[in-house]
């Protein structure tokens, strides 16, 4: 006999034991004898429910009662708790699993065929889940919601329902499956995607709130995100007729030859000029639009200094930015933190009509240091001396430190210095 026959035949719905939660919602079968169940449960009745984890532990591996899940994290747990208590919707629901050998303390109740509006509603359809208290129901997919609701006064969860699907007679290894496809399957949202919606939101509701809510992992960098995100779509803007237009691949555009780097590397790396501890922090002293003009002018100092990489592209000629490196990550996660070190320095007496002197040094105006189709004698491969040293965050350090060092030894730096202590 099938699950689904002997669902239909089982009809021992217990009505009397008080204790007995009951559950309205609809049945649904994906695949022959595999029947799911959808719905929402109130608070009151969750927290009645027999609720379980299949917690992972070495001591039950390769035994029946082997787990599959890791710990709760309490902090999550209690982030989940407040931000619902606050009046937020959860409308992902919780994958619960009441597995073949307890289904002898579930009851199906059918539901009377209805129309509605003309569609006939089957009974198949409609049920009434009755979940006795010794009925154990694995928690699946939503164990810090779970955990983070029941420490939370029920009063500021009154009416508060919990969407759930719930799996039928499954086995451990197959619930287990279905963990595993959840977690792992699903592509996560891009960089570049997610940072859009971080900027939004901080503008909407402000730092106050973006930084208390309980998602803090993905809005820690709100703040500076949001900023970075304004200085580059002016940047980009036409009407502008910066270095930078047409340059930057944004969000669900097809990479065109004539971009070289993406939004979120780009946005990266202005992190060191607009964070906390960078010099273009402060909102009272630099608006977004100050800090547009200081990058612009900045670029426009390199362009001027070291013009080959930037000719707009012409295969017909043989032309092509993407050649070159230093309008890619490397060129402006470098770049970025030698303007930060050169504000850090001389701000005061800088302004950015001194970029064309102070960037005139040959860690910037040698193209063949930025060239990624060179032959190099010394690795047999090809690449100019900055492509050559890494794409981390490491190497850009390294190669910034040695590009300003050579900046300090100009004497448009020295006066600048001079100037800034009295001299």
């Amino acid at each position: 006999m099938s699950v689904i026959e002997a669902m239909a035949k089982k009809g021992k719905v217990n009505k009397l034991d008080p204790e007995t939660v009951k559950i309205a919602c609809s049945r649904l079968v994906q695949q022959q004898d595999k029947p799911l169940f959808i719905g929402t449960i109130s608070l009151p009745d969750l927290k009645k429910m027999n609720l379980k984890v299949a917690e992972f532990s070495v001591r039950t591996e390769g035994k029946p009662e082997e787990g599959y899940q890791r710990k709760v994290e309490e902090t999550r747990a209690r982030k989940f708790g407040k931000f619902v208590a606050e009046g937020n919707i959860s409308p992902t629901s919780m994958l619960l699993s009441i597995r073949e050998q307890d289904l002898v303390y579930a009851d199906i109740e059918d539901v009377t065929t209805k129309e509605l509006d003309g569609i006939t509603i089957g009974s198949i359809d409609n049920v009434v889940l009755h979940i006795r208290p010794e009925c154990p129901v694995w928690i699946v997919d939503g164990q810090h919601r779970w955990r983070g609701i029941q420490d939370v006064d029920d009063a500021k969860l009154e009416g508060f329902h919990m969407a759930f699907t719930l799996l039928w007679g499954l086995e451990n290894f197959e619930e287990a499956n279905q963990f595993v496809i959840i977690n792992k399957t699903q592509k996560a949202v891009r960089t570049d995607l997610a940072e859009r919606f971080i900027a939004k939101a901080y503008r909407m509701r402000g730092e106050s709130s973006v930084m208390n809510d309980p998602n803090t992992g993905l809005f820690r960098k709100a703040v500076w995100v949001s900023k970075a995100i304004e200085v580059l779509d002016s940047l980009v803007d036409p009407g502008r007729k910066t270095t930078w237009e047409g340059k930057v691949q944004l969000p669900n555009e097809p990479k065109a030859k004539t971009m070289t780097v993406t939004q979120s590397a780009f946005t990266n790396s202005l992190q060191v000029l607009v964070d906390k501890l960078g010099p273009l922090t402060n909102e009272d002293m630099y608006k977004v639009c100050d800090v547009v003009d200081i990058v612009d002018g900045f670029w426009n100092a390199i362009k001027k200094n070291c013009p080959d990489p930037f000719e707009p592209y012409n295969p017909d000629a043989g032309i092509n930015p993407n050649d070159y490196a230093i309008q890619q990550t490397i060129g402006v996660s470098v770049l970025h933190r030698v303007l930060a070190m050169i504000w850090n320095d001389l701000n005061g007496p800088l302004k950015t009509s001194h970029f064309d002197e102070l960037l005139a040094v040959d860690g910037i105006k040698s193209r063949d240091y930025w060239d990624r189709t060179i032959p190099n004698a010394d690795t047999g491969g090809k690449g100019g001396k900055w492509t050559m040293m890494g794409t981390n965050q490491k190497a850009f350090r390294v190669i910034a430190d040695k590009i300003y060092s050579e900046i300090k030894e100009t004497k448009v730096y020295k006066d600048l210095v001079a100037k800034k202590i009295g001299r």
